[in-house]
């Protein structure tokens, strides 16, 4: 019964400044949509705009360096670095080391043909390519397995529709546009942020079939837990000599997402600043509103405490009509929310990069409806206090 009637008071208070009322809920849903978005644009911001370096680059502290590998042997002597690095390093390391040719593929049909084959851009990789890089599986398993018949490939989305994939799971690869080749099956198609047609296979299928065409040289990717350049190039340098190997010319860092991330934490922080100046523009015209609305209602705040109200009483009465204000702003925010991270977001994200939508925010939103209710109460405190204030005798004299 108490509660319909502060209902009913607050509902009638919102209705007697329309205008004023109208132009606080802009302002505070704007602040209030702010704090909700920021909160969520961690993940979405993580998803999106990290994906890009961390499929390019690294996704965590990546040292790169490079040597030349004889393609006899080609395989042991990788492995032999591989397993000695990893040795050295310990196992939160994470060794990759990577050969990229220019290929040349089609479909078995095509060579029987004797059709045309087209140009693809093949790494073979000895290690995990995926906690080097993100690189996901869409379908079928990634990594392959290092050894296996008959031999596997990976594929991007653009390759895979280039081969017409699924229909077409098997691929004739060569180092030479016509002539015989290689057949290799299709094991996955992943996401690599790449929008030109690329595969993957294993360091030990290149060294098996197509070790001639190695004449690029070999990137040593080591990514480990924490920054220690010196010890990874020293790791590095001890490896290749014991291998009897090239030494790396340089030895620098790889990945590039710790930028983004320090770009992504000062972009949050002005949001967060303007979401704040938006929620204090709105706890001002609470104010502005529950000053104006004490001063129209202040007769009949008096009967009331003159018929019993107590000051607690009246202190809710002036403040339920921000409160409900700031409720009805939340809901809003929240539809408005939903709507963006669910229908909106799914839209603008990039194919080829394997990033799902982000859930619902629903921390966000707690975070969202407080810092609504926070700011009317701000806004309401000094009228609701005045409003307790008021001379019964005065009031009911005038």
């Amino acid at each position: 019964m108490i509660g319909r009637r502060l209902l009913r008071d607050a509902l009638r208070d919102l209705r007697r400044h329309p205008l004023q009322n109208a132009l606080t809920a802009l302002t505070m849903l704007i602040g209030v949509v702010s704090v909700v978005l920021v909160s969520a644009g961690s993940s979405i911001a993580t998803d999106s705009i990290l994906a890009e370096q961390e499929q390019q680059t690294a996704r965590a502290v990546t040292y790169l360096a490079q040597t030349r590998m004889p393609a006899p042997g080609l395989a042991p002597a990788a492995r032999a670095v591989a397993d000695h690095l990893r040795a050295r390093l310990g196992g939160h390391a994470n060794v990759l080391l990577s050969e990229t040719t220019s290929m040349f593929w089609g479909t078995p049909d095509d060579s029987a043909h004797n059709l045309p084959r087209r140009g693809l851009a093949v790494t073979w990789d000895l290690g995990d390519l995926t906690r080097a890089r993100r690189v996901s599986a869409l379908s079928g398993a990634f990594p392959l397995p290092e050894l296996s018949q008959p031999p596997l490939l990976a594929v991007n989305e653009a390759a895979a529709r280039q081969l017409g994939y699924p229909e077409q799971r098997t691929v004739v690869l060569s180092p030479e546009s016509a002539g015989a080749g290689v057949r290799f099956t299709i094991a996955a198609v992943v996401a690599d942020g790449s929008g030109e047609p690329q595969a993957f296979g294993t360091m030990d299928a290149l060294a098996e079939y197509f070790a001639q065409a190695a004449t690029e040289p070999t990137q040593i990717e080591v990514t480990v837990p924490v920054t220690s350049p010196e010890l990874v190039s020293q790791a590095i340098d001890d490896a290749l000599t014991d291998a009897q190997l090239p030494a790396s010319e340089r030895i620098e860092r790889y990945d590039t997402a710790w930028r983004v991330v320090e770009q992504i934490e000062f972009i949050r922080t002005i949001l967060l600043v303007i979401s704040a100046v938006m929620l204090g523009l709105a706890a001002l015209g609470i104010l502005n509103v529950g000053l104006s609305s004490v001063r129209e209602r202040s007769k009949e705040l008096v009967i009331r405490r003159a018929l019993g109200a107590r000051r607690r009483d009246v202190f809710s009465l002036v403040t339920g009509s921000a409160v409900l204000l700031a409720l009805i702003v939340t809901v809003l925010a929240i539809v408005l929310t939903v709507v963006g991270v669910e229908v909106v977001l799914p839209r603008f994200l990039p194919a080829g990069r394997g990033i799902a939508s982000p859930p619902f925010p629903a921390d966000a939103a707690l975070l969202g409806c407080a810092a609504a209710v926070l700011t009317a109460l701000i806004g309401s405190a000094a009228p609701a206090a005045k409003a307790t204030r008021l001379d019964v005798a005065d009031a009911l004299r005038t």
